[in-house]
């Protein structure tokens, strides 16, 4: 059936396979037998973003980034990033489109690493929109 369909129409369909079966996964972790794997997962993310803090705090104290940084607020970032990258690159994100994300995502480490005047946060988001 694939076969006869336009290009187009084919790819939308794939596109909403995997939507669908991304969602699939979701939901059966959540289900009383794959709770194990569920919460494997669970502590894996947890542990990475810890250790992403913890490298943030190292930063921190030998002065690669500012004392204002807010270590934790900017390790879940850093992880929510490499999470949602993940799962954007699993649904078939193309890779230009990943490589900007991760440049407008260094844009705004940035901005918020390095020694700059004080910016309140609605001039940061300003910046990045830009």
């Amino acid at each position: 059936m694939l076969r006869s369909q336009p290009v187009a129409d084919r790819k939308d369909d794939a596109a909403r396979r995997i939507g669908e079966g991304a969602a699939w996964i979701v939901v059966s972790l959540q289900r009383a037998e794959n709770a194990a794997l569920g919460a494997w997962l669970s502590e894996h993310r947890k542990a990475r973003t810890q250790s992403i803090i913890d490298r943030l705090r190292q930063a921190k104290h030998t002065g690669e980034i500012e004392e204002h940084v807010d270590e934790a607020a900017l390790g879940d970032c850093c992880a929510t990033m490499l999470h949602g990258l993940s799962v954007q690159a699993r649904d078939g994100v193309g890779a230009d489109r990943l490589n900007a994300m991760v440049d407008a995502f260094l844009a705004a480490f940035d901005l918020m690493t390095t020694k700059r005047r004080r910016r309140d946060r609605a001039s940061v988001r300003n910046s990045i929109r830009r």
